[in-house]
């Protein structure tokens, strides 16, 4: 059987090398014979020696995850301006260079973004905890964040995003809302105007939603989100952030697939220090008393309360309205950035001190239709009067109708609920229920009541 199978094998190599010269001659029989085809040598196998003057194998590109529409509209450029942006880098204002004899902190708690304890973040480490810029920046980040970090960390877990990324916060903009920079970044996030555009933020002269706590945050992890989904990292998403959606693309896309660990030496060196500089703050907010920050204390979270304001509304008559000044306005609303409430076609919402959002409910559209000025004093509600020959002129100046249909009323010397319920033909019950009044208490002269129309027609106006 041995025998038997070795002849067969020669019958078969012979069938086989017949086929191959059958083949030469069909393919080229115009330039070798047959018998020339089997006699010429086997061409000699190419060198890969770098002398052989050959092009290195292609690189297996980056294997990539979904695109959403959003990093679409920003890798083809339909969203605005150009992304391309250099990190603000606010709490490394400068490059933090290479670290001076420094040696971490014994059993410091690790960031979970990080896959391994990374050498490049000994530099940024070594600058916020030893140079007088860093630390003192970053000082200064920690005691503003307390008015808002709560936010920020609610909205990050919603989106499922590690809480350590709001070191991006820190980094971009220091926790400062209102902060801006040079390459057209602004917010807490620091946010290009391509970005904002692709995620339906709404950004005008008067009105930029990128200084907004919660708008801004909203999506910036959205953005964050797309951006793991489609690099596979969120060391990768955080390169990506830094240094724009396409740019990003166009650094990774020539790389075979790996970790940015293992890329970062081939990546252009500023936008890949900006992903050590995240990690390193994020590395310090875990480790506050380890790095020399464990006395800092964070500014008390901001209590404030939301109030529709309608458009061509001032600064100045809203801060009236509810107690408190135009700047402290500004102070919480930061995404305004003009004196009067502008028109977007939306509905305006403010901040408001939550002491004072009672009182500016009960003031703030009296003042307005009462403000020459304020869009509101011309062709706005009637102001709703008793019958000239039957009222007071008092009472006639005390009671305004409100965009609801209700009325305003400030009460006079002598009124009690019982009078101003006679008056407006309205149940004292009702009218205590919608003030928040105890019935049985007396009324101050100078309190704004909101009164509810008893019926359609003049049936609701007031009586001597």
């Amino acid at each position: 059987m041995r025998r038997g199978g070795f002849y067969a094998g020669l019958i078969a190599a012979g069938v086989l090398l017949a086929g191959v010269g059958l083949v030469a001659v069909a393919i080229r029989p115009s330039v070798r014979s047959t018998a020339a085809a089997f006699l010429a040598p086997l061409p000699a196998a190419p060198s890969l020696s770098r002398d052989a003057g050959l092009a290195p194998l292609p690189v297996e590109p980056l294997v990539l995850g979904a695109e959403s529409p959003e990093l679409l509209a920003l890798r083809s450029g339909d969203a605005g301006a150009p992304p391309t942006r250099a990190p603000r880098r606010a709490v490394f204002a400068a490059d933090p260079g290479a670290p001076k004899s420094f040696r971490r902190p014994d059993g410091l708690r690790r960031t979970p973004l990080a896959e391994r304890d990374d050498a490049s973040l000994d530099a940024p480490l070594a600058f916020v905890e030893r140079d007088e810029r860093g630390h003192g920046a970053l000082v200064g980040a920690l005691k503003r964040s307390g008015r808002c970090r709560e936010e920020v960390v609610r909205i990050l877990r919603a989106w499922k995003i590690p809480e350590d990324l709001a070191a991006v916060v820190f980094t971009e903009s220091a926790f400062a809302p209102a902060a801006a920079s040079t390459d057209g970044g602004a917010g807490l996030w620091g946010m290009s105007g391509d970005v904002a555009a692709a995620y339906g933020l709404v950004t005008l002269p008067s009105f930029d939603e990128r200084r907004s706590v919660s708008v801004s945050t909203e999506g910036a992890a959205h953005y964050l989100s797309d951006l793991r989904e489609r690099l596979g990292s969120w060391e990768l998403a955080l390169y990506a952030f830094g240094a724009g959606y396409a740019p990003a693309l166009a650094d990774l896309q020539t790389h075979a697939q790996a970790t940015f660990w293992t890329l970062a030496p081939e990546l252009p060196r500023e936008r890949a220090l900006y992903v050590t500089e995240v990690l390193a703050v994020a590395t310090v907010l875990g480790n506050v008393d380890r790095f020399g920050f464990g006395d800092v204390r964070a500014e008390a979270p901001l209590a404030t309360s939301d109030l529709e304001v309608p458009a061509g509304a001032s600064f100045s008559t809203v801060a009236r309205a509810s107690g408190t000044t135009a700047a402290r306005l500004h102070e919480l609303n930061p995404e305004y950035l003009g004196e009067t409430v502008p028109t977007t076609g939306f509905a305006m919402v403010m901040h408001l001190p939550s002491a004072g959002l009672a009182r500016a409910k009960e003031m703030l559209m009296p003042l307005l239709y009462a403000t020459p000025g304020s869009g509101l004093s011309r062709g706005g509600p009637p102001v709703a009067t008793p019958d000239a020959a039957a009222a007071p002129a008092t009472l006639a100046a005390s009671a305004m109708r409100s965009h609801k249909g209700r009325f305003f009323y400030k009460i006079q010397e002598d009124d009690t609920l019982d009078s101003v319920a006679a008056r407006f033909k309205q149940d004292k019950q009702t009218i205590a229920l919608d003030n928040a009044l105890d019935p049985s208490a007396g009324l101050e002269p100078g309190q704004l009541l909101t009164i509810r129309p008893q019926g359609e027609g003049d049936s609701n106006r007031p009586t001597p």
